[in-house]
């Protein structure tokens, strides 16, 4: 992500996250999300291939910042990647940076 980051991880037995924040605060944040549930988000969106089965990615504008996020599965198992960055951050950066987590994140469930 470019710089110093923090993060914190949640789980259970059947999901799991993990939040990601680059310093200064409020410039990059990531989340992953894998659980056996379907993501109610990013359900349309541009389709993507070479990471997971049905990948999906969507890509919106919130208040002061970008939000890019890829929704995918791996055989049973779901994943959600939302990468936030301020109006200043290139949106194909961001796009590139989330697709590369994706990726690793898709490899790691195979």
């Amino acid at each position: 992500m470019g710089g110093e980051v923090s993060a914190t991880v949640h789980g259970s037995a059947t999901e799991g996250t993990c939040e990601f924040q680059r310093s200064p605060p409020g410039s990059l944040h990531m989340s992953i999300a894998v659980s056996h549930s379907q993501p109610k988000q990013c359900t349309t969106g541009e389709p993507l291939t070479g990471i997971g089965q049905d990948a999906v990615f969507c890509m919106s504008d919130a208040g002061n910042g970008h939000v890019v996020t890829i929704r995918s599965r791996v055989r049973s198992t779901f994943f959600l990647l939302t990468l936030t960055g301020k109006v200043t951050t290139d949106k194909a950066s961001l796009r590139n940076v989330l697709e590369q987590a994706a990726e690793e994140v898709a490899g790691n469930l195979f």
